[in-house]
């Protein structure tokens, strides 16, 4: 509502006023008897008008996340489903036309996109059983950059096979860090074994006098820098000086950005890993960079973790587990669900 106030010599002068300015519409809200500056007698009218409210745009919060995906462009909207979802994942654009070609043969004879890329990735990715990947009477150690999982992993192995009844040994390298040592001391504890940390010849001659023989031993390993070329060295002349038949299983966070991951088995080349281990599927919705490391080298797979609670257990990734995560579109995080990915628990 806006409100004027006018003075007039009459009522309908100023009501000629009013009219003017505010139009038909206008309300009298009032009128009082006055005496102007010469004496003379007129009247104060004061009127009204009822307007919108000025519009505005509301303040609203910026919206963390965007619930509207952008619209695709042509060349993605004349894109197969499979060549689709592999894209969104991050797969190499190498890499996407090979598998869609294959895939796209193997669709004209019935198969599902799913089932067509299953069939593609178990030819060209080495996917191996968690038995043929850690034989027992072994030495395995997990290597990898900080904060891969690998003490974790360890622990989900160490874990299942203590169950299953296997003899196994605990050892760790891990002095570099304050506490390093600690996480594989207590689940030792947990689970009646005693774990044994390495610092020289002399430790190791300890720990294999305490241990006696068994059917598995883990090692950890501290977290390594990867572009940190002189504490790469360092380690594996140190790793090496206990002259040990160690197997090394190379642990990647399958979160870490494609490029980043499809170089670190190059920059871990070095400690001649048997094979990799993807951890934090969980923590991911984009297997690209998993597919693309393994279709760049030739290192086995087959063990996984989708979990930071080392009593869940390790997993298996096989074939059929990585075409189901990769023809399935990635989610955004406010719609994943509770639930961790689909990746079936390691026999």
């Amino acid at each position: 509502m806006r409100l004027k106030t006018i003075t007039a010599p009459t009522i309908q002068e100023g009501l000629r006023l009013i009219k003017s300015d505010f139009g038909r519409d206008a309300v009298i809200l009032s009128t009082k008897k006055i005496k102007g500056p010469d004496g003379k007698l007129g009247l104060e009218i004061t009127a009204a008008i009822d307007e919108p409210a000025p519009t505005s745009t509301p303040l609203t919060p910026p919206k963390l996340y965007e619930s509207t995906p952008p619209s695709a462009t042509t060349e993605e909207a004349q894109e197969d489903a499979l060549t689709n979802s592999l894209r969104l994942h991050g797969v190499a654009q190498e890499h996407r036309t090979t598998l869609s070609k294959a895939g796209t043969a193997l669709k004209e004879s019935g198969f599902s996109h799913t089932d067509a890329l299953e069939m593609v990735l178990a030819k060209k990715v080495r996917f191996k059983s968690p038995a043929e990947l850690l034989p027992l009477g072994k030495i395995h150690a997990f290597i990898g950059p900080t904060g891969a999982g690998k003490t974790t992993m360890l622990t989900k192995t160490a874990i299942q096979h203590k169950t299953s009844g296997a003899s196994i040994g605990l050892m760790s390298l891990d002095n570099v860090k304050i506490g390093g040592f600690t996480p594989l001391e207590v689940v030792a504890t947990t689970i009646g074994e005693q774990a044994h940390l390495l610092k020289n010849k002399s430790d190791l001659k300890t720990a294999a006098t305490e241990l006696g023989k068994r059917q598995l031993i883990f090692i950890d390993t501290p977290g390594l820098n990867p572009y940190d070329k002189r504490s790469l060295v360092a380690f594996h002349k140190h790793l090496h000086s206990f002259n040990l038949p160690i197997q090394v299983h190379l642990v990647l966070p399958a979160h870490l950005n494609a490029q980043d991951l499809l170089l670190m088995p190059l920059a871990f080349a070095a400690f001649e890993p048997v094979s990799v281990i993807f951890t934090k599927l969980d923590e991911t919705a984009h297997f690209g960079g998993v597919l693309n490391t393994l279709l760049a080298q030739p290192l086995a797979t087959g063990l996984a973790s989708n979990s930071p609670q080392p009593s869940d257990g390790p997993v298996t990734l096989t074939a059929p587990t990585l075409a189901n995560l990769l023809c399935q579109p990635p989610k955004r995080p406010w719609e994943v669900s509770v639930e961790a990915p689909n990746v079936n628990n390691a026999a």
